[in-house]
């Protein structure tokens, strides 16, 4: 996958939010090469396809300002440095721009001063973080989270329709859970986790928020996402919620924290095709019988447990059924002997080995959430309030997706590889012709080509957009 294609459209092209803060000298690169490289990637830029995506987007954005609910009428009505538009804009540079070592004033600084560089906002003043604070204290993450939905939206509409994005002719879904360590502020911890703190025995100083994620693995791209509270709610619960964003022909991959009778009976309530880890031992007495046969493939009954039964009256106890499942013995490298639970029932059109293929590519929202706590550093937040951490988690993922987009749609195949994570060298810039390489690590992308490709936008990018305001 050509992964610097859509990074380098979202530099040069996506509001520039993405401003070089620390660049690379290029005279001490090969600029033949790099010549040879822009040249490529404007054309590629300037296809209808991407000019007709890019179109779309920019329509998309500034009907969206216009719906955001605010909690009073006369916010974002008066002339100031930071109007709803550049607010939107500022908070996905933050969190996605920059280097980890910068701090908000030099991300504005890089930002701002770009921008009147290249004539997007020509007379804007940089503003001061506390009035960045005051302003992103009028906007609610729940405005974030809407755009995140209709950013998705339009990928689904624009997305090339390869095999390649495609399972059995199924988009194919992971859910993961991954906790997130919070800045240590009275506010944060009394929502997310009241018992953490040194007086508390066996905590840590730093609260902690469980971060919900629904990820299309194919197209490696977020599509949905919850934040709640460390007690109190767990991942089956926050994955049901999350369902309601996928469609039904598609098929839902779990780790082996979601296996539980409650949990399949609930996922059945809908027509879509799952595909789950379980442990071999300590599990369900079908399961552990399966394992002893020594059978590869076969099906199985799951019964009620005592204790789940316990939580429901006696007219929903009538009610229950044994649950017919799908069971496939699954050995790892290691020797570790687990089993997958589906009700992909059809041996023949889904063979034994394409399902345990299949569900290997969970894989993908593994690589997502190292990504953004490793390459990007999420979790070094530049708020410290509930509202302000909740719009960096979902700012996060609409860059993603938009990048992924530009991606997708700027090479003519994709290549893709289950259970490899290629990692990019540097010296992939100075090189005299791109490379097809595969690269999964899309924030290490738009790292590296932010440093690297400086002043530039002003070169291939003309028009207006939403942003000039």
């Amino acid at each position: 996958m050509l992964e610097y294609y859509g990074i380098l459209s979202l530099r040069f092209t996506l509001f520039g939010i993405f401003p070089e803060v620390n660049t690379v000298d290029l005279s001490k690169t090969h600029l033949i090469s790099v010549k040879v490289t822009l040249h490529q990637w404007s054309t590629e830029m300037n296809s209808p396809v991407i000019l007709s995506f890019y179109s779309q987007l920019i329509s998309l954005l500034p009907s969206f300002c216009q719906t955001v609910d605010k909690s009073k009428k006369e916010y974002f009505t008066r002339t100031r440095k930071l109007p709803l538009p550049r607010l939107i804009a500022t908070l996905l540079h933050l969190t996605a721009g920059g280097s980890r070592h910068d701090g908000v004033d030099i991300k504005l600084g890089g930002l701002f001063n770009l921008s009147r560089r290249n004539g997007l906002w020509p007379k804007a003043q940089t503003p001061h973080r506390s009035a960045l604070t005051k302003a992103r204290n009028k906007l609610s993450w729940e405005a974030f989270a809407e755009l995140l939905r209709k950013v998705v939206d339009l990928a689904y509409q624009v997305f090339p329709q390869r095999d390649e994005y495609t399972w059995r002719g199924l988009s194919a879904f992971a859910f993961d859970g991954s906790k997130y360590t919070l800045p240590a502020t009275p506010e944060l911890r009394e929502t997310f986790d009241p018992d953490s703190g040194l007086d508390k025995p066996g905590k840590g100083h730093y609260p902690q928020a469980l971060v919900n994620t629904v990820f299309d693995v194919f197209r490696r791209m977020p599509v949905g996402r919850t934040v709640c509270p460390i007690k109190g709610s767990g991942e089956r619960e926050e994955a049901l919620k999350l369902l309601d964003l996928l469609p039904l022909a598609c098929v839902c991959l779990f780790d082996r924290g979601y296996p539980s009778y409650g949990f399949i009976h609930a996922l059945l309530q809908q027509p879509r095709y799952f595909l789950m880890h379980c442990p071999a031992q300590s599990t369900f007495p079908a399961v552990e019988s399966f394992v002893r046969s020594g059978q590869k493939d076969g099906f199985i009954w799951l019964m009620p447990s005592d204790m789940f039964k316990r939580g429901l009256t006696k007219a929903e106890r009538k009610t229950l059924k044994s649950i017919k499942l799908r069971i496939i013995r699954l050995t790892h490298p290691d020797g570790t002997l687990s089993v997958l639970l589906t009700n992909l029932f059809d041996k023949k059109t889904f063979s034994c080995q394409s399902v345990i293929d299949l569900y290997y590519r969970r894989w993908a929202i593994e690589n997502h959430y190292r990504d953004e706590k490793v390459g990007f550093e999420i979790e070094r937040f530049h708020s410290k309030t509930v509202n302000g951490v909740q719009q960096e988690l979902f700012a996060i993922l609409i860059v993603c997706v938009i990048a992924r987009i530009a991606t997708a749609l700027s090479v003519p195949s994709e290549a893709v590889e289950t259970g490899q994570c290629h990692k990019v060298d540097w010296r992939f810039a100075t090189r005299n012709r791109p490379t097809p390489t595969p690269c999964y690590n899309l924030f290490f992308m738009i790292r590296m080509w932010s440093r690297y490709m400086p002043n530039y936008r002003r070169n291939f990018v003309a028009g207006g957009c939403f942003f000039h305001r």
